[in-house]
């Protein structure tokens, strides 16, 4: 193997910094101290620049449908200039281009990472993130035109309702996927660590690991927030790592608002246990490697 592509793809509000944060103290030398402003993966699957360089296209001249047309060849581009482990962050919906190849090319060696949060707490992360409240951050997750901007310079990617992004990611045939549940990184996060990285094939120890857990705990990150700004950090909030918790939903949702997200997003949920509280329920998404 030449090169591994990972996709580190989410909903947003997921877990996907910490991931990063996560895989960036890993790859660090010994002698650098862990940057909270240079993690790996920080600009999305498709940065503009990079596509003209590639293409040869101007993507501000292409239309919507043009871009997604052209996105499987792109992708392929990227996998196969791939040496070593390179990660790409996205938000982005799995979907097909209009002559139905996939978005995101399952060229040999391409795997995902899926990164998935109880949506009942995605919806309070994201209210304080975008600065709205939770009913707005409800009806955002349930928008199936709903699209963020990422990366530098700024992309905009599709995103969608939270349960077809789920359904979309872990139900598709086309690249091998691991999900990392952000509970159970909460719960457990040298096992959970250490499967994903069993997954892509990086071969590391387990000092070393542990020692990337401790560098990304989540006061240690709001320490270095704290001393050094994120640029990562909405406008809307004056911080980015807030809390980290899994459960705060049960006692900040009202009855209605939690009923609404079950409601909008059962597919999802059930598929990952969510509802039934049996998480062991999940589906093995978790591919053999080529």
């Amino acid at each position: 193997m030449t090169g591994r592509m990972v996709w580190l793809a989410s909903y947003p509000k997921s877990g996907n910094t910490w991931v990063r944060a996560i895989l960036t103290a890993l790859s660090a030398k010994p002698d650098n101290r862990f940057d909270i402003n240079a993690m790996i993966g920080r600009g999305g699957p498709i940065s503009p620049n990079e596509f003209e360089d590639i293409m040869g296209l101007c993507w501000s001249e292409l239309t919507d449908g043009e871009r997604l047309e052209l996105l499987p060849s792109f992708t392929a581009e990227l996998a196969r200039e791939t040496r070593g482990f390179e990660y790409h962050k996205t938000h982005m919906n799995f979907q097909l281009s209009p002559s139905g190849k996939p978005v995101f090319h399952d060229r040999e060696g391409t795997v995902a990472v899926y990164i998935v949060r109880d949506p009942r707490q995605v919806s309070i992360s994201q209210a304080h993130f975008f600065g709205t409240d939770i009913d707005d951050s409800i009806n955002m997750m349930n928008d199936p035109e709903r699209r963020v901007g990422l990366g530098d310079p700024e992309m905009i990617e599709s995103v969608g309702r939270w349960t077809d992004h789920v359904t979309g990611w872990l139900c598709q045939k086309h690249i091998p996927i691991h999900v990392m549940r952000y509970e159970a990184m909460k719960a457990d996060p040298f096992k959970a660590v250490t499967e994903m990285l069993e997954f892509v094939g990086v071969s590391t120890t387990a000092q070393m690991i542990e020692a990337a857990i401790i560098a990304t705990r989540f006061d240690q990150l709001q320490d270095l927030e704290h001393q050094e700004g994120f640029n990562q950090r909405s406008t809307a909030t004056d911080r980015f790592f807030r809390n980290g918790t899994s459960d705060e939903w049960r006692h900040v949702l009202t009855k209605g608002q939690r009923l609404r997200i079950e409601r909008d997003q059962g597919a999802g949920m059930h598929l990952l246990g969510y509802l039934t509280g049996n998480h062991a329920q999940t589906r093995n998404f978790r591919s053999r490697l080529g």
